[in-house]
């Protein structure tokens, strides 16, 4: 929304003659993919879902990872 990126922002013009400029981020994180394409989902929505899948894959992969360690830690009769 803010179009402000961690990492840094650089803009690139599209087109010259009408002074067309996109933010992009500097470094090639998940979060910043998303941000700087939300302009294209109306158009073309499977570019986000890369970073949206990653996103969710990752998340639900660490959630499994902590509900095993506290299964694991309350096992032992902590």
């Amino acid at each position: 929304i803010l179009q402000v990126f961690i990492g840094g922002t650089d803009f690139i013009t599209l087109d010259p003659l009408e002074n067309n400029t996109v933010p992009v981020a500097m470094i090639n994180e998940w979060s910043s993919m998303i941000g700087a394409n939300y302009y294209q989902i109306r158009g073309d929505r499977w570019i986000v879902f890369a970073p949206l899948a990653g996103f969710a894959v990752t998340i639900l992969a660490l959630n499994f990872m902590v509900e095993a360690m506290k299964r694991q830690y309350l096992a032992k009769g902590a």
